[in-house]
């Protein structure tokens, strides 16, 4: 069955700094001028610090860096060890990483077929190494995906299992899992995108997320940015 709707993109706004009113210090410890400890942060991950300004004691903060997906910057181990130093650097505590682009994945067990990028080292995980350099250093990572833009090239993608090539163009019935717009055409600019209308492939958008959760085996977790 066919599910018309209007393309609609999915965008992950990112605070990349976050300030808030300034808190009630605690008895004793504001008035002594003692420094703060910055509490553990659900990455386990001290917030740097120490917070002893006029945002008040015990307050975290955000700052991050976006990592898109389509230009480098996490696509190998140089280009990681890179990047991770340039976020100590800056004092820079959160990642986030475009770990999904067009119904791939830069780690190399998912639900999407793993990326094709030439760009990226034959059995390298992008995601893995990432990780693991990030959380040693004291930085989260959080992974974002691009949702429901699944394609964008006339020729399709090399890998069959691909959700392109399973549930695309090709496909008929419920197997079709592309969006079709009120006037029939199925692309949103140049991207064919998945319809989470359609119950199969609104299942397959969410194992997208659910599949790259046990990919973190260190003690610190990974979270998802959608």
């Amino acid at each position: 069955m066919t599910h018309a709707h209007k393309c609609t993109a999915l965008v992950s706004a990112l605070l990349l700094a976050a300030c808030g009113s300034t808190p009630q210090p605690q008895t004793g410890q504001a008035q002594a001028g003692l420094p703060d400890t910055p509490a553990l942060n659900s990455q386990a991950v001290r917030t740097p610090g120490p917070h002893t300004g006029p945002r008040g004691q015990g307050q975290q903060e955000l700052r991050g860096l976006w990592v898109d997906g389509f230009g480098p910057g996490m696509k190998t181990p140089a280009e990681i060890d890179q990047l991770v130093a340039t976020a100590k650097a800056m004092n820079v505590n959160v990642l986030f990483a475009q770990v999904g682009r067009r119904g791939d994945c830069y780690c190399n067990n998912a639900a999407m077929p793993r990326t094709n990028d030439p760009a990226v080292p034959a059995g390298f995980d992008p995601l893995a190494d990432l990780l693991g350099k990030a959380h040693a250093q004291g930085i989260q990572v959080h992974a974002w995906i691009i949702t429901t833009a699944i394609w964008n090239s006339v020729t399709p993608p090399t890998d069959p299992t691909h959700a392109f090539n399973a549930h695309g163009l090709q496909a008929t019935g419920r197997d079709y899992w592309l969006m079709v717009k009120n006037d029939g055409t199925t692309r949103g600019g140049s991207d064919w995108l998945l319809d989470p209308g359609h119950p199969d492939a609104a299942e397959y958008i969410k194992q997208m997320y659910v599949f790259v959760l046990p990919l973190v085996t260190m003690p610190l977790p990974l979270e998802l940015a959608v």
